[in-house]
């Protein structure tokens, strides 16, 4: 029975700025220097789900002048919206920003790192919202003009396999030979990650003892979530249940993007699997 692999649905997750915001009253800045900073978070509106600032939310701030990792606090008025004002200590020069705060965190305006974990596992309870959000957990920004928009900085690839029936997935390996696409990377101001020499050309998503692709009906979707990028030599590797070969396949050049507001895209290539000893590929599908 011939079975096939879509593999590559490059998703770009509908993430939106929420606008909505109340009317906010802060104190004056006092005497010791603290002071305001207005800050954005993108408003996740797939799912019916939406991502604002919840009430015990602190950033982490850092200025080229002055201020190095200060710990801001939210504004009772920003509560559950994706637009809020911080108070903390005064920061001069360039300013970025990290959420949520963590006072182990090191870093500077012109290099704040992030990490793509490279051993990922998959939840068949939790959507690719949450998948990605789950090693996705920072987000970042640079001041520009009078607010700090935070953003999520990795992309993700969403997996799904098709056939009349399931087959069992053990693991999945997502592999460039010329870029590093997990571990240490850096968040720069233009919004981009900058890989480091502690970074990773694999990622390996743990499905467990087994998988199914198919469940009473709905194809199941595996999500990797890794750096975003323009990538000509990604390699999947399949592990499936009960044989102990990988099953490879090459992928054609494909950018998997930043998840951002900006809508919704599917690349996508078709592999037949026409028995456990191997794959034999049949057609390939690729549109931006």
């Amino acid at each position: 029975m011939k079975h096939k692999l879509i593999a590559l649905s490059l998703i770009v997750a509908a993430f939106s700025g929420c606008t909505e915001k109340k009317e906010m009253e802060f104190p004056p800045v006092d005497e010791s220097g603290y002071t305001l900073i207005c800050a954005d978070i993108e408003s996740l509106l797939m799912m019916e789900d939406k991502r604002v600032w919840p009430e015990d939310a602190a950033i982490g701030v850092y200025g080229s002048e002055k201020g190095n990792n200060e710990y801001y606090t939210i504004k009772n008025a920003g509560v559950g919206y994706a637009s809020a004002e911080f108070y903390g200590p005064l920061v001069e020069g360039e300013i970025a920003a990290y959420y949520p705060y963590s006072s182990n965190y090191v870093a500077s305006v012109d290099a704040m790192p992030v990490t793509i974990e490279d051993q990922q596992v998959f939840n068949p309870d939790v959507d690719v919202i949450a998948h990605y959000l789950e090693y996705t957990p920072m987000a970042f920004g640079y001041m520009k003009g009078d607010k700090i928009d935070f953003v999520y900085p990795n992309g993700v690839l969403n997996i799904t396999f098709e056939g009349d029936e399931p087959v069992y997935i053990t693991d999945i390996s997502v592999t460039s030979e010329s870029q590093n696409i997990a571990g240490l990377a850096v968040f720069t101001a233009d919004g981009s990650l900058a890989m480091t020499n502690n970074s990773f050309n694999t990622v390996m998503l743990d499905c467990g003892e087994g998988t199914p692709s198919i469940v009473n009906g709905k194809t199941t979707e595996f999500n990797v979530v890794l750096a975003p990028g323009t990538y000509s030599d990604l390699r999947l590797a399949i592990g499936f249940s009960g044989n102990d070969k990988k099953f490879l396949c090459a992928v054609p050049e494909i950018t998997i993007e930043r998840v951002t507001a900006e809508g919704f895209r599917v690349s996508s290539m078709k592999i037949s699997i026409p028995s456990p000893d191997g794959f034999e590929e049949v057609e390939e599908e690729f549109d931006e």
